[in-house]
């Protein structure tokens, strides 16, 4: 019979980059043809990036971007630009390709990189990229994969000035200071050439978040408070994340829950982790279409709260209130097999 603790040890074990590289690729080829795909069946079909591959291309021609996507401007959309100039940086290499082109190019990399970096963790990191998070997010070419790439990974600190609010969740679940000096280099970096190339975009940012009635906290949503309870773990990277949610406004969904697969967990738990998140995306997309982004939110945000969070909630609260930080947490394997010796 096998035993259940070596099983998991086994699926938390490090996987060799070889592997890591091939299973990225894979899934890069995979989810950049389902983006390619969707883009070519639907020509209505817009994605997030498109608003930052428009905006990037407004700020090679000198062109500020908020005064050129939202209601009625060039880039027609119902809402205005909520993000920083740096946001539009992670378009700039697709650029000169088509809008097809540039999301599938896009997709490719993300989905690779979120991959490659989740298996440092060991192949139970899978599920991640099986969720309904990571559906929703990659269906849509949201923030949460290159957020979770951010939070497993210093290097990725200047993405965190790109959608501060997310930045500070990232922050809050890293916690170690270690890591602080790459995240706020990479973030002070990105907002000095935002400033370099829109002057002006501090207060073209905080009047167009400072009008959306769709981004608050989960403390202040029905049910949310519940989630300050993590705070009981704070220890705990997984517990500041939660708790970090509780309070910075964000407009969330199930697409935001793929960070959660960044934290220690077992092979199990993320399977069940998987299935809740595919919960929440598929009781989402099942509801009349809403009257507007308020309403929309409302109802991901709801059952992304319900399905998702509250049971990732009750599994924090069971443990300990002690943990190693991301960082720390990817060598314990390693710690592991060498307090096990030689196999017999």
């Amino acid at each position: 019979m096998v035993d259940p603790q070596t099983s998991e040890t086994e699926w938390s074990a490090p996987v060799p980059i070889r592997h890591r590289a091939a299973i990225a690729l894979l899934v890069g080829v995979a989810t950049s043809a389902w983006v390619h795909w969707g883009s070519v069946r639907n020509p209505a079909y817009r994605s997030d990036f498109d608003q930052l591959l428009f905006g990037a291309r407004a700020i090679l021609h000198r062109v500020d971007p908020y005064g050129v996507i939202g209601p009625g401007r060039a880039f027609d959309q119902p809402w205005p630009f909520y993000y920083s100039p740096a946001a539009t940086f992670v378009a700039l290499p697709f650029s000169g390709l088509s809008t097809v082109d540039a999301r599938t190019g896009y997709a490719f990399c993300i989905a690779a990189c979120v991959t490659f970096l989740l298996l440092r963790g060991g192949y139970g990191k899978l599920p991640g990229v099986m969720s309904g998070a990571y559906l929703q997010a990659m269906s849509l070419l949201q923030w949460s994969p290159l957020m979770t790439c951010a939070l497993l990974a210093p290097a990725w600190g200047c993405v965190v000035a790109a959608k501060p609010n997310a930045g500070l969740l990232v922050l809050a679940g890293r916690g170690d200071r270690r890591s602080a000096v790459p995240y706020l280099t990479g973030a002070a970096v990105a907002l000095g050439l935002s400033f370099l190339l829109v002057p002006a975009w501090p207060a073209e940012w905080w009047a167009a978040i400072r009008a959306a009635p769709h981004v608050q906290p989960y403390a202040l949503r029905p049910g949310g408070a519940l989630l300050l309870l993590a705070a009981m773990r704070w220890r705990r990277a997984e517990a500041r994340y939660l708790l970090a949610l509780s309070l910075v406004p964000t407009s969330t969904g199930a697409a935001d829950t793929l960070l959660l697969f960044a934290f220690p967990h077992t092979f199990r738990q993320g399977l069940c982790l998987a299935l809740l998140t595919h919960a929440a995306y598929f009781y989402g997309a099942l509801q009349p279409p809403a009257a507007d982004m308020t309403a929309a939110v409302r109802v991901g945000a709801s059952a992304t709260l319900v399905f998702v969070l509250l049971p990732a909630l009750v599994v924090i609260l069971r443990r300990p209130n002690i943990g190693p930080s991301l960082s720390q947490s990817r060598r314990e394997p390693d710690t592991r097999a060498d307090q096990r010796g030689p196999p017999e």
